[in-house]
């Protein structure tokens, strides 16, 4: 049986099935890398544990890979950047820009703001050298 197919069972019928539970511990240990301590006392929140790290697999799977980065900041303290495209506002931390935040961070506004947002770079992202 698989965690997602345990999953779907439910709950309080794993924890009510003695052959459930055993799947379930051994499933536990698989995924976490330890067995519960006491499966019946900790059963809430272990399978709360259990459940969450199955989503965050399939979620880490689905989303996309990062671009390297390939560009510098010129400052290395803490500033939010922020620009404002298709009449939405999109601002980020310097220390959590992405390539792709980067370009469109330097792509979006007046010559005016472009031209004082690329003085904040050391070296500019590939696409736009």
């Amino acid at each position: 049986m698989t965690k997602q197919e345990l999953i779907s069972k439910g709950k309080t019928k794993v924890r009510n099935t003695p052959s459930l539970l055993l799947i379930y511990i051994d499933l536990y240990r698989e995924q976490l890398g330890y067995k519960p301590a006491c499966a019946g006392c900790t059963f809430n929140s272990d399978w709360d544990k259990f459940v969450r790290g199955e989503k965050s697999s399939a979620r880490a799977a689905r989303q996309p890979k990062q671009t390297p980065v390939t560009f510098r900041l010129k400052s290395r303290g803490s500033e939010i950047f922020r620009f404002e495209a298709h009449g939405k506002t999109f601002l980020r931390y310097s220390n959590r820009l992405t390539e792709d935040f980067a370009i469109n961070f330097l792509t979006y506004g007046t010559e005016e703001q472009i031209s004082e947002r690329r003085k904040k770079f050391d070296v500019l992202p590939e696409k736009l050298r």
